[in-house]
């Protein structure tokens, strides 16, 4: 073809092009090579940090599970220590509240080394049949005759009477529940109310715990499962991931939210058969 000037292009021109044209194809080539290089190599690193921060984290769960072991055991004994001498009364009425405060001490510590332990060394739900409308209400009568929680803080418990069998692993389900009972006591810091609702949902149970309290900030919606995150001046954060991982050992779904009237509401959804997978109504999200 002509060249700009309006003259035809040499032989040695058109060698001088193809030339020029396969430098740049190999210049080109070598540079996708090159940034395909990096991106590996950024790669690599990223996963080679996350196989050391795994290595990590499985050590420090083995030396959480074995710190938490042993320091259970002399917390069961201070308590129980504590305990005999407060039922006693021999003591004055200054000793008696420092024993009283000594024993809730002890119990939120083994609250946080319960979760610690079975975030650590997790064990897969043994399913058994469970009568959630006879064992649901027995949970909520000992949490209101405990010790160790608020009594201006009511619970009110709403469990369908007519709920089928549920096959789950009854010490896990009430861990989580009694987690999820407590993050409400907590929030609401003084007088208030706490509502356990339970029923059945096509081939799913669905459990709610809600609360009159505060709520909770949109900011922290996406990061109050993650580990060791915590809004509270003491704990360690562990209690929701618990939950979750329960949860999802028992093929189930765990969802947080704000109530319309106020509060925060934790809604799980569980199948009634080991092996279902729920999947969340989205209207659910919004239905107080």
């Amino acid at each position: 073809g002509p060249r700009k000037d309006g003259g035809l292009f040499r032989e040695d021109d058109i060698r001088l092009l193809a030339t020029l044209a396969n430098q740049i194809t190999i210049a080109l080539k070598n540079s996708l090579h090159y940034t395909s290089m990096i991106e590996s190599k950024q790669q690599l690193e990223i996963l080679f940090s996350k196989v050391v921060q795994a290595e990590k984290m499985a050590a420090l769960g083995e030396m959480s599970a074995t710190l938490a072991h042993e320091i259970k055991n002399p917390l069961g004994i201070i308590r129980s220590s504590a305990q005999y001498l407060a039922e006693a009364k021999r003591s004055d009425e200054i000793t008696q509240e420092m024993l009283a405060y000594i024993i809730d001490e002890v119990d939120d510590l083994n609250v946080i080394l319960s979760n610690i332990l079975g975030l650590a060394k997790f064990k897969a739900p043994l399913f058994r049949p469970i009568e959630l409308h006879k064992e649901l209400p027995l949970l909520c009568d000992q949490w209101r005759r405990s010790d160790d929680h608020n009594r201006d803080i009511h619970l009110h418990c709403g469990v369908d009477n007519h709920l089928p069998l549920f096959y789950g692993d009854l010490q896990q389900i009430r861990q989580v529940l009694l987690n999820l009972l407590r993050n409400s006591e907590d929030a609401l810091a003084g007088p208030g109310n706490i509502f356990l609702e339970v029923r059945k949902k096509e081939k799913f149970v669905l459990v709610e715990v809600a609360d009159d309290g505060p709520g909770i900030a949109g900011e922290h919606m996406d990061e109050l499962f993650g580990k060791f995150f915590t809004t509270k001046k003491d704990g360690l954060g562990l209690g929701l991931t618990v939950c979750r991982q329960i949860i999802h050992a028992h093929h189930g779904s765990i969802t947080l939210g704000n109530r319309k009237t106020g509060g925060a509401r934790v809604q799980i959804q569980l199948p009634l058969q080991p092996g279902a997978v729920p999947q969340m109504d989205i209207n659910d999200k919004n239905n107080q």
